[in-house]
């Protein structure tokens, strides 16, 4: 991957989501609905996790994994 959505995935997976930065993604993507995976293993991966639940409409443990799927509508 690369360009502008990835740009936008790194500040995500490094300083957590914020709804301004959702729907700056939302608005390039043009899309209704965004997943964002988060893994254990991450730098800040508490931090980053604790700022994308504050505001996701659901979240999803993948069982036997670590990683965390929040969705935004």
């Amino acid at each position: 991957t690369g360009g502008k959505l990835y740009g936008y995935f790194l500040q995500l997976s490094t300083e957590g989501p914020t709804p301004k930065a959702i729907e700056k993604i939302r608005d390039f993507a043009n899309v209704r609905h965004i997943y964002f995976v988060t893994y254990d293993s991450w730098p800040r991966a508490g931090f980053v996790r604790s700022r994308a639940a504050s505001f996701a409409d659901a979240s999803y443990g993948i069982q036997g994994t670590k990683l965390v799927i929040y969705e935004y509508q």
